[in-house]
């Protein structure tokens, strides 16, 4: 699998007619319909390779309906004519999830670009134009600023028109197929299929099935500087492919970031000085009088902790009660690096009685913390250093597992465990998509009743006590068990 700074945004269109119509003469059958929800993230694996049928079949409803509520339609939870004309719509082949800052950007102010190979459909003048139009609209409300230089420059962002294999492990398919795809910072590639037909700023043909370059270019710019999908209708991030709008004379109305996106921009890069301010204003923390540092049983020892997660700061927090200890890097950092914190300080709004168990969700960009059933989302906001509570939390958990800890796997599922109960959790849609009830027999002898933090993206520490064991993804075993105080000291 390749590791997530290398997905790609991939503009699919299905059986569309020339009008961008959908023909309804092709049938979207069960398998087509459960490749699409686990392509785009609604159905993960374990659910779908459980060998118990009632398992499968819940798994696959709840991703139905799952995919029907970000879709905008009637939640059915079944495979319905509205349902499977929404999955024929065009769209981004990225997997769909929400998110309010992002876990890539750019760590600096002033970006390069230029076009490399274009298409013989739009001349070379045409096409800049659309790329800066396109990088003018988001540099409008977030502090970067771009350059156009030559191609032989290194630029930090490269344009071109390709077909088939291009030689970046995602090859296009032709006409009517994938439009364009994008990858993550600071990787800068943006590619664009030359066997589809585009325009800009023609309305004549884009209103006859044409591809506006510009909205598709807008869109994977929006990948380009850090952001995934979006359940907004009206912001560009939404995964479905949406051509421009015309106007009661049939011009094209100029494009506009909607009010989502650049919430959404800001909170990676914060606002353009002098320009647009922030969506929602983040107000000014007010200092409060701190309290005497937490100390572990004998002076300096550590205490068995409740809960331990890396959050999406990069920080490690081993948390007992309401207070703990933060290890800026848990895996190669000193033991004595770690230093005092409070919870309900850099998580506000935690619940003033102790965490019971925590886990980060890297692809919604969201760290969980757990009191009981009880779960609490924040976001992290590069900008301003601080975590914040997300909007419609706290809410309960969904399912029978009260959690004692959780990780992510590599294909974004997330797990959290009971004793030797486990569930796969989708937290975007607050929904158990499979629950088991033998966690060995998926993760053989992996800890159990233990809080668990993520390494890497493949590595999971189990703490107890005296020791922490070291469970591998990759290899899908234990790999060692180590004393704690070789991790941390307290």
């Amino acid at each position: 699998m390749v590791s997530i700074i290398h997905t790609v945004c991939l503009f699919a269109l299905f059986f569309f007619n020339a009008h961008g119509e959908v023909d309804e003469t092709e049938a979207v059958n069960e398998t087509d319909a459960e490749e699409y929800l686990e392509k785009y993230g609604y159905l993960d694996g374990l659910g779908k390779r459980s060998g118990n049928p009632q398992q499968r079949q819940i798994a696959r409803t709840n991703a139905v309906r799952s995919f029907q509520e970000f879709a905008g339609l009637p939640v059915t939870g079944k495979l319905d004519e509205a349902t499977k004309r929404q999955m024929l719509a065009p769209r981004c082949g990225m997997k769909d999830s929400r998110t309010r800052a992002g876990v890539f950007k750019w760590n600096k102010n002033q970006i390069t670009w230029a076009l490399g190979q274009g298409t013989s459909q739009l001349d070379s003048g045409r096409i800049r134009r659309a790329i800066q139009q396109s990088l003018d609209i988001w540099a409008a409300q977030i502090p970067l600023n771009f350059t156009e230089v030559h191609q032989q420059s290194k630029p930090n962002m490269l344009f071109s028109f390709s077909v088939r294999d291009h030689s970046d492990g995602s090859p296009f398919d032709g006409p009517s197929g994938v439009l364009a795809h994008a990858f993550y910072p600071e990787d800068g590639r943006l590619h664009f299929d030359d066997e589809e037909q585009w325009a800009f700023e023609d309305g004549a043909k884009i209103s006859q099935g044409y591809i506006d370059l510009l909205s598709v270019t807008i869109h994977e710019l929006g990948h380009s500087l850090g952001l995934p999908h979006t359940n907004d209708p009206g912001a560009i991030m939404n995964p479905f492919y949406r051509s421009p709008d015309f106007d009661s004379k049939g011009q094209m109305i100029p494009f506009k970031l909607s009010q989502y996106d650049i919430r959404d921009i800001q909170a990676i890069y914060g606002p353009r000085q002098g320009g647009n301010q922030p969506a929602t204003p983040q107000p000014t923390p007010q200092p409060t009088p701190q309290p005497t540092p937490p100390v572990g049983p004998s002076g300096g020892s550590c205490p068995r902790f409740q809960a331990v997660v890396t959050g999406m700061d990069g920080a490690t927090y081993f948390i007992n009660g309401n207070s703990g200890w933060k290890k800026a890097n848990a895996a190669s950092g000193a033991p004595n690096s770690a230093t005092t914190f409070y919870v309900d300080k850099v998580f506000p709004g935690a619940p003033s009685n102790g965490i019971t168990a925590a886990v980060t969700d890297r692809r919604l960009q969201l760290t969980f913390l757990f009191q009981g059933r009880r779960v609490y989302a924040y976001t992290w906001a590069s900008g301003t250093g601080q975590y914040t509570l997300a909007a419609g939390y706290p809410k309960d958990l969904p399912g029978s597992i009260t959690p004692e800890g959780g990780f992510q796997l590599k294909e974004s599922q997330l797990v959290l465990y009971q004793n030797n109960d486990f569930m796969i959790w989708d937290a975007y849609w607050n929904t158990a998509t499979f629950t088991y009830n033998n966690i060995q027999a998926y993760f053989a002898n992996i800890p159990t009743g233990l809080p668990s933090f993520a390494v890497g993206d493949d590595k999971f520490y189990f703490v107890s006590a005296n020791d922490y064991t070291i469970y591998d993804e990759r290899a899908r075993a234990v790999t060692g068990t180590k004393p704690l105080n070789t991790l941390i000291t307290c």
